[in-house]
């Protein structure tokens, strides 16, 4: 019986692409990751971190005033709830249950914004991605398209076992793109191509009617 497979290794054009390289190396990724160094940064010098930081100082600072009152209390003859040594640590005791309490609500409060702000910085940081994702997307296939690629793997990424997605190609099939992609994903947003619109009759023309 007649072989029938059809050898398609001399009409098939296939390219790679690094695409994860070219990703974190757009202008939108390296600016959107800045900024959210920064806005991290800044959520640290908030001034509900700085309250919870001075209140923390302050805490600590009551621990030799607590020591001092211990050792007067200490060498009363008599431990008289009356005595001033007495009463002043009570004070104290006081004053230091009240001191930690504040220090948890100020966490919390510090905590919660802390939260909100990250979820936010989060949401931005997934939108800028999704985009920047989808124009590498059209980028690749525009630029296959206008090459004449029948085929383009992704060979930065990795199957679900771990392995990489294209295990073996034949030298000299396949072409890595990489370069022109990054070229392209470089330039201005001026000089990209663009799409000729339709022409107006012909975007709002319906369907003839008999």
């Amino acid at each position: 019986m007649a072989d029938e497979s059809v050898d398609c290794s001399s009409s098939l054009r296939v390219a790679t692409v690094r695409l994860a390289e070219v990703f974190q190396q757009c202008p939108e990724v390296v600016q959107c990751k800045a900024q959210v160094e920064k806005q991290t940064l800044a959520l640290k010098d908030d001034v509900r971190a700085k309250a919870v930081a001075e209140k923390k100082a302050e805490i600590i600072g009551m621990n030799d005033e607590a020591k001092r009152l211990i050792v007067a209390y200490q060498k009363l003859a008599v431990k008289d709830d009356k005595a001033p040594e007495s009463q002043n640590l009570r004070e104290y005791r006081k004053r230091r249950n009240l001191a930690e309490s504040q220090l948890q609500a100020l966490k919390l409060e510090f905590e919660e914004f802390q939260k909100e702000q990250q979820q936010e910085i989060n949401r931005e940081m997934a939108k800028t991605y999704r985009a920047v994702l989808n124009r590498l997307t059209a980028l690749v296939s525009d630029y296959a398209r206008e090459q004449g690629f029948d085929v383009v793997y992704d060979v930065s990424g990795k199957s679900h076992v771990g392995l990489p997605v294209l295990l073996y190609a034949k030298p000299g099939l396949t072409t890595d793109v990489t370069e022109a992609i990054q070229a392209l994903v470089r330039k201005p947003a001026a000089e990209m191509p663009k799409e000729n619109p339709a022409p107006a009759e012909e975007a709002s023309a319906g369907p003839e009617k008999n």
